[in-house]
């Protein structure tokens, strides 16, 4: 038995669990979501700078289980990317309860936020396609999400970073 037999995907068709899904990925519109940290991590980049990867779940009934992503630069040569990446960390903080930045990437694990996204043109592979961003983050004040959105937690086994690993 194969590792994706283990959680039951295994051996099915792809066509048709595709159309389940609701197919591809396609950008979805501009707007406010709440949306639950499934993981945050960080992650050193192709040229050895440091960013916290996140992922988002949206748990409101609109685009429900749709899953976004975010790089949060940490490190950089370019001081201008530190300070945004850092402001970016801050209002992430701030939308999770947190008046000072945590210390473990994985405290945010499992909070849900308001997330505001939007829409950029950009070009992968040839091609040019519109992707989502994270413009913002606010804290979730809206109605409890119904039972069975949340997912209550995020990756398992996942270790958050070091104290020192996080350069302030």
């Amino acid at each position: 038995m194969g590792d994706l037999d283990e959680v039951g995907v295994g051996g099915r068709d792809a066509k048709e669990t595709m159309e389940e899904s609701g197919g591809g990925f396609d950008a979805i519109p501009a707007g406010k979501y709440p949306a639950q940290i499934y993981s945050a991590e960080i992650k050193k980049t192709d040229k050895g700078d440091k960013m916290l990867k996140v992922r988002y779940d949206i748990v409101g009934p609109t685009f429900n289980g749709r899953v976004l992503f975010d790089n949060i630069m940490l490190t950089h040569s370019n001081e201008k990317t530190v300070s945004i990446g850092r402001g970016k960390l801050a209002a992430l903080a701030l939308a999770c309860g947190f008046p000072k930045i945590p210390s473990d990437s994985q405290v945010l694990v499992g909070k849900i936020v308001e997330l505001k996204v939007g829409q950029k043109l950009e070009e992968y592979q040839g091609n040019k396609e519109m992707r989502n961003v994270i413009r913002d983050w606010k804290p979730y004040s809206g109605e409890a999400v119904p039972k069975g959105m949340a997912k209550g937690g995020g990756a398992t086994g996942a270790t958050g970073p070091d104290d020192d690993e996080i350069p302030f």
